[in-house]
C-alpha cells in the first residue's frame, strides 16, 4: 500500500459482483484503500457517513435503487464517485453528480488500475476539471456507439446538444459559436477544427474556414459567385471556393 493511500467504498448489490471488485483493488490497487462494501442504499448511506471515504465504487442499479439515489441522501462532500455498471445510459446523469470515471461491466484489470492510479495522483493536484470530466464522459458515449450529440465545454460548464439541435457552427478565433435550430447559440472554447473532425461523421461539412453546417437544414445552394448556402433559417453563408467542388461532389450534383 503507498503512502497516503485513498480509502474507499464500494457500493454493489450483486454479491459476487462485489467480491470480484473488492478482489481487484485489494490485489491489484495498492493507491487504494478498500475500508469497506455496502449491498443496500441505506447501509452505505451509514457507511459512507461515519467512515468518509475519499473514494466510491457505485453500481448504478442498486436493488430497486440508483447510486444517485444514494448520493442525494449522503451528508458527506468531499469524496470521488466512480461508476462501475454494466449500463452506458447513465453516464450523463454520472457526469453531473461529478463523477470522476465511469467504468464498464466486465471490468478490465489493467484499465482499472490505470484509472485508480491517475485518480490518486489527481488527489493531491486537485486538477478535477470539467474537461477531464467532459473527455471521461465522452470515452464512454463513444464506446457504447451511440454519439448522437456532442459536448460544448464553456467558460463554467458543460453542455450536451444533439447533432440534429445544431444548425450551424462559426468560428471565431479560438471560440466556436454553436447556433441552434432554436434560436439560441452556444460559445465553446475550442476552435472550429477540433469540432470538425467529431461532426462530419454526422452530416456536417466544412464549408468555409469560419463556418461548418449540417446537410440536414440545407434549404439550397447557389452556385453563383463563388457560392451560397441557404439554411432553412434563412441564415446566409459562404462556401469556400476550394471547397466547391467537393461539396457538390457529396450532393451529386458533379
Amino acid at each position: 500500500m503507498v503512502e497516503n493511500s485513498l480509502t474507499a467504498i464500494i457500493v454493489e448489490d450483486n454479491i459476487k459482483g462485489a467480491r470480484l471488485l473488492a478482489h481487484i483493488i485489494n490485489t491489484h490497487c495498492n493507491t487504494i484503500q478498500l475500508l469497506d462494501v455496502a449491498h443496500d442504499v441505506p447501509s452505505a448511506v451509514t457507511l459512507i457517513n461515519q467512515k468518509k471515504p475519499k473514494l466510491l465504487f457505485l453500481d448504478v442499479i442498486i436493488h430497486n435503487s440508483t447510486c444517485f439515489d444514494l448520493l442525494d441522501q449522503i451528508e458527506y462532500e468531499d469524496v470521488k464517485i466512480v461508476i462501475v455498471s454494466a449500463y452506458d445510459d447513465y453516464a450523463i446523469q454520472a457526469f453531473k453528480y461529478r463523477a470522476v470515471d465511469y467504468v464498464l461491466k466486465p471490468v478490465d484489470i489493467e484499465t482499472f488500475i490505470n484509472i485508480t492510479e491517475r485518480i490518486y495522483l489527481e488527489s493531491f493536484k486537485e486538477t478535477y476539471s470539467l474537461k477531464s470530466q467532459m473527455d471521461v464522459i465522452g470515452d464512454i458515449i463513444k464506446k457504447a456507439n451511440r454519439v448522437d450529440f456532442i459536448a460544448i465545454s464553456s467558460l463554467n460548464d458543460i453542455i450536451f446538444v444533439k447533432h440534429d439541435e445544431i444548425l450551424y457552427l462559426e468560428s471565431a478565433g479560438a471560440y466556436t459559436t454553436f447556433f441552434l435550430i432554436d434560436g439560441s447559440s452556444q460559445v465553446a472554447t475550442k476552435n472550429i477544427g477540433e469540432y470538425e473532425n467529431l461532426l462530419i461523421p454526422y452530416n456536417f461539412f466544412r464549408n468555409h474556414k469560419k463556418y461548418i453546417i449540417n446537410f440536414k437544414y440545407v434549404k439550397s445552394i447557389d452556385k453563383r459567385d463563388g457560392g451560397i448556402c441557404y439554411l432553412t433559417s434563412g441564415t446566409q453563408l459562404p462556401i469556400a471556393f476550394r471547397r466547391r467542388e467537393e461539396l457538390l461532389r457529396l450532393i451529386n450534383i458533379k
